[in-house]
């Protein structure tokens, strides 16, 4: 009996180690949530397949964002995913890995992935659901590329070399992004505007301090960047900009949102996120975390803010989805 105990205890032991082990994000967690909020895309986890190319598959984990229980699990990639977005009902998403692969997953044949760029293209990143349509846009090495998902098939090419990061305006008719360029300041700001045969024109460009990171407010005519000091805001019409300090933090922003009402601007950082009231530039509040606070996002509402990091995958007001979730509903 001793001896059963023993292996009983043992097996429990590797049940508990595998279980925990399955349920920890330690893969550069990304995260995307659908435009109303309903599902919650998490990638990060690592799972053995002898089957797989490098022994490994990299599973997409869908969430339902109100209750915290899984929906599906995507188990189609064999390399570590490095960018998602699900589109505005969270019926699809696209992603991009490190092999330089691009593909388009609907949850309701989620076995049957459609391949719109084979790997080997490590230059392809960021891929961003338009919030309107049924098209995305990737950064690539010589600019943006646009697909239109209704039929999967490349839309346009903008040919914009040194681009850093980019996003889509709430109505889908521009596209503000960053680019790195030799003058001083380093970076501009650019507008463009998208017709519906995608083709681009350029609306503004806006010199700044380059930034890898780029985000909108819901009306479309301010935008926030990064800078040594903290964020910086822009006024897309009359060019005015403001720093927003981070008191001496030397942040290291990864990821920026602008809240729902346009008040305030969250930004994410290795272990710590920082939200700054835009009218007074004061930061409102500093949460710490445990690790590197990726894809950082304002529920719809702006009533929640959740990110994505290390173990727990998706996190949700300094909380682990679930647990934040029990917190909100105590009985």
């Amino acid at each position: 009996m001793k001896y059963v105990a023993q292996i009983l205890i043992f097996v429990l032991i590797s049940i508990g180690a595998q279980a925990q082990y399955e349920n920890t994000y330690v893969v550069s967690p990304r995260l995307s949530l659908s435009d109303d909020g309903s599902v919650i895309a998490i990638s990060g986890r690592r799972i053995e397949d002898v089957s797989a190319r490098h022994g490994f598959r990299y599973p997409i984990d869908f969430y339902n964002a109100q209750t915290g229980e899984i929906i599906d699990s995507y188990m189609g990639s064999e390399d570590d995913i490095i960018g998602l977005s699900l589109n505005a009902d969270g019926s699809s998403i696209t992603y991009n890995d490190n092999n330089g692969q691009l593909a388009l997953v609907n949850l309701t044949t989620i076995d049957q992935p459609l391949v719109l760029v084979v790997g080997g293209n490590v230059e392809i990143r960021y891929p961003v659901w338009n919030p309107t349509g049924d098209e995305i846009a990737i950064a690539m090495g010589a600019g943006l590329r646009f697909y239109d998902t209704g039929q999967p098939t490349t839309v346009r090419d903008e040919y914009n070399s040194g681009i850093l990061g980019f996003a889509w305006s709430n109505d889908g008719t521009t596209i503000t992004y960053t680019k790195h360029v030799e003058s001083e300041p380093d970076g501009i700001l650019s507008i463009v505007a998208i017709d519906e045969q995608f083709q681009v024109g350029i609306v503004n460009e806006i010199p700044i301090v380059s930034s890898p990171v780029v985000a909108l407010n819901s009306v479309g005519n301010m935008a926030v960047t990064i800078s040594q000091e903290g964020i910086i805001v822009t006024d897309l019409n009359d060019e005015t900009q403001r720093i927003l300090s981070d008191n001496g933090l030397q942040l290291g922003i990864t990821s920026l949102d602008w809240s729902p009402d346009g008040n305030r601007i969250a930004a994410g950082a290795n272990e710590l996120i920082v939200v700054w009231d835009v009218e007074t530039g004061d930061i409102l509040e500093t949460m710490q975390v445990d690790s590197i606070a990726y894809d950082v996002t304002w529920s719809p509402d702006g009533q929640h803010l959740y990110y994505s990091g290390e173990p727990a995958g998706i996190y949700r007001d300094g909380l682990p989805l679930q647990e934040s979730i029990a917190n909100s509903n105590p009985d």
